[in-house]
């Protein structure tokens, strides 16, 4: 009696592929100063640059951290979380500076977002979480990408870039501070928990400039 023993092996194999975002953006193409960018918007505090749901119960590398109530949007951000390749700059580095320009004013001004990793950075949320406070009024306001094409969530693709805009309003002279607050796949920034990275804002309203022509002479 024989017996006879047929062995048999397979092989699977896969490919895949990933798409490159080729998309080519230029920081401050016209050459403004920290007011002159873009155009005026509206809005109030605590504003941000989409809809008005979550970031999708994304996390930034620890249970239960999600992006809150202001997050930016309206879509889902697919379950991703804060621990890829992404990499992020902000410029200007000391964050964005209104003015000095004159009380009863609006100035805009702007910041950039630069994707300096080996992998694409996702934009997961973004907002005011300070609007500051002039004459009883939120002073920052009119928070919004500079192409349409950016509007939260997004990636940029490495070496690439993105702009946003907003504006400050103050009716009297003084001085008012805000934050912004953008949550990343980036697990190298820590402001205030992973992946988030925090712009201060400024700004600085002087006495209209109308007093040389009270001199009448005699």
């Amino acid at each position: 009696m024989r017996f006879m023993v047929l062995s048999v092996l397979v092989i699977g194999c896969g490919d895949a592929a990933k798409d490159d975002d080729d998309d080519d953006e230029a920081w401050g193409e016209d050459d403004p100063d920290a007011g002159g960018w873009g155009t005026d918007g509206g809005g109030s505090g605590g504003e941000s640059t989409g809809g008005g749901t979550d970031a999708g119960g994304d996390t930034a590398g620890s249970d239960g951290d999600e992006t809150g109530a202001d997050d930016t949007g309206g879509h889902d951000t697919g379950g991703e979380d804060a621990g890829g390749d992404g990499r992020i700059t902000i410029f200007p580095t000391t964050g964005v500076e209104f003015g000095p320009f004159e009380a009863g004013h609006t100035k805009v001004g702007g910041f950039r977002i630069d994707s300096v990793g080996e992998s694409s950075l996702r934009i997961i949320s973004m907002s005011i979480i300070d609007a500051g406070e002039n004459a009883g009024a939120a002073v920052f306001s009119g928070l919004r990408p500079h192409i349409e094409d950016h509007v939260v969530p997004f990636d940029i693709s490495p070496g690439e870039n993105a702009e946003f805009l907003l504006q400050a309003t103050m009716e009297e002279m003084g001085t008012a501070t805000g934050m912004i607050e953008i949550y990343t796949n980036d697990p190298t920034v820590d402001d205030p928990s992973p992946g988030h990275v925090r712009i201060p804002l400024s700004a600085v309203a002087v006495e209209t400039s109308d007093s040389d022509s009270d001199d009448t002479g005699s």
